[in-house]
């Protein structure tokens, strides 16, 4: 079995699309797990209102963060083996069973009634589409006079040969439901039936 650290990974704050984009990457040259297995995750919704529970930014863990939105990275395992989520922003354990992250950061029971009013979906992108199509100027990362509302990664901006922007595609839950560029979107019930731990 795998041994992962956090800082084993690249990590810039408010990135989480590239910080996704570069763990995947690492999991497949430098754990050597198949790219099948792994899947990067935009949650968001219509209101760009999603709560997360367990995160860094939040110095009380009682309280979620209300993100626009957030990206995740999932890798299927073996039979028998629990799913893990990998949140480079979660205080929780590095990675997380599925199960456990779902019940701490994505739904606490004791929550559900606020969480459903601010319910997140879910664009489920296998690793080898999104190495494929993902392209990112950061240019959503300027405010209006052109300064960085957080420094930017040091490493080149991720582009494609046919494009260098288009995360909004990826952000966007109303739209592009199924696509071979952007992944697909579930509902929270069937994101669960796709990778819920079942023993």
């Amino acid at each position: 079995m795998n041994t992962y650290k956090k800082e084993d990974f690249i990590y810039t704050s408010c990135y989480c699309e590239e910080n996704v984009y570069k763990l995947c990457e690492k999991l497949n040259k430098n754990f050597s797990i198949p790219l099948s297995r792994i899947y990067a995750v935009f949650i968001s919704n219509e209101d760009k209102e999603v709560l997360f529970w367990k995160q860094k930014s939040q110095s009380n863990n009682f309280y979620p963060v209300v993100w626009d939105y957030h990206v995740i990275a999932i890798v299927k395992e073996e039979e028998g083996q629990p799913n893990i989520i990998f949140d480079l922003d979660s205080t929780l354990p590095f990675p997380c069973e599925f199960n456990v992250y779902l019940l701490n950061a994505i739904y606490p029971r004791q929550f559900a009634r606020i969480v459903n009013e601010h319910q997140g979906l879910f664009r489920v992108i296998p690793a080898e589409m999104y190495f494929k199509n993902f392209a990112s100027d950061r240019s959503h990362m300027l405010d209006s006079d052109g300064n960085w509302l957080k420094p930017p990664p040091d490493y080149p901006p991720i582009e494609t040969k046919e494009c260098s922007m288009n995360i909004d595609q990826f952000i966007n839950m109303t739209s592009n439901t199924e696509s071979e560029k952007f992944g697909t979107v579930y509902s929270l019930k069937s994101f669960i039936d796709l990778f819920m731990n079942k023993n």
